[in-house]
């Protein structure tokens, strides 16, 4: 077996972005406010390895049950039957989905909360149901792919803020929750409508396969009115969230107004004259630096907070 398809069938560049997501929210922004945590270092490895062999669990099924439209799809990027077959596939996931929700218990159990070790285990299925039923329906599945990663972050600051024993700082402690749970719902969004670009980028091997996509549905025009319609809303929210809460740093504003705010200008406009497969691939590359940049401005928005506290 070949390493590099192997990292490509499980999206290692995706896993390096949701690690370095919880990378930077654990050390970047929970670490720098508190000493009180719930996770010490070791913990926190044995969370995010549990993470981060789910989500590779479940790009592997995905893969497993896309076979047909990633043919049409992109022909160069089926793994399964060529590098892997489905047998091999297939033991990869169930391997990974027990070491992640074993991993998940062990956490769950130092915190003395295995009631949450529940978690894993619907996330893992969640994942499974996406692959086989829910990405063949429109807005449904897209919203399933956006709130997994979103709830990643939430449950990690749940876990290493809130499930803390001993502390006075509670209500500190609940502040910096909310901060986290805003920056959750940029990553749901900016993770939604990408999924729905890479919808439109694949619109031909899912017509083929009378799949329910929300762009087969309603078609490309008014997909894109639709997506367009969220960036705008995404652009305003964190307008506002930036005034209301970074106004007293303006390298916070011009970090946001240059890596984030244009870029996704810059998105809407480009959506609006695309029509090819390219195009569509092009936006969401876009997206992902969007995320990219707004994982690192946590890091300048904790340092600027922490400065006048």
């Amino acid at each position: 077996m070949k390493l590099l398809p192997f990292l490509q069938l499980i999206r290692w560049k995706n896993l390096v972005i949701l690690a370095t997501a919880l990378l930077v929210i654990k050390y970047g922004f929970i670490n720098v406010f508190t000493d009180e945590s719930a996770l010490n270092n070791l913990q926190f490895v044995l969370f995010l390895c549990s993470i981060l062999l789910i989500a590779a669990a479940g790009y592997i099924i995905n893969d497993i049950y896309d076979i047909e439209t990633d043919t049409i799809n992109k022909p160069s990027k089926v793994f399964i039957g060529t590098v892997l077959s489905i047998n091999q596939a297939y033991n990869f996931y169930f391997l990974f989905n027990i070491i992640g929700v074993i991993l998940g218990f062990l956490v769950v159990n130092f915190l003395q909360k295995p009631i949450f070790s529940s978690i894993y285990i619907i996330g893992s299925f969640v994942l499974y149901y996406y692959s086989t039923t829910l990405k063949r329906m429109p807005v449904i599945g897209n919203f399933v792919v956006a709130f997994f990663i979103s709830f990643t972050l939430i449950t990690l600051a749940y876990f290493d803020l809130i499930l803390v024993h001993n502390t006075d700082n509670l209500g500190f402690h609940y502040l910096l929750f909310e901060l986290i749970f805003e920056f959750s719902i940029f990553a749901f969004m900016i993770n939604f409508i990408r999924e729905i670009v890479k919808d439109l980028e694949d619109i031909e091997g899912d017509n083929y396969l009378q799949m329910k996509t929300l762009p087969i549905l309603i078609g490309i025009k008014y997909s894109k009115v639709f997506i367009e319609f969220l960036s705008l809303l995404l652009i305003i929210a964190l307008t506002y969230f930036v005034i209301s809460y970074l106004q007293f740093n303006s390298i916070i504003f011009y970090y946001f107004l240059i890596f984030i705010a244009f870029p996704l200008f810059y998105f809407c406009i480009k959506l609006y004259y695309s029509e090819t497969k390219s195009d569509f691939n092009f936006l969401s590359k876009i997206l992902k630096v969007c995320m990219l940049s707004g994982i690192i401005a946590i890091i300048f928005i904790s340092l600027s907070i922490k400065n006048v506290i």
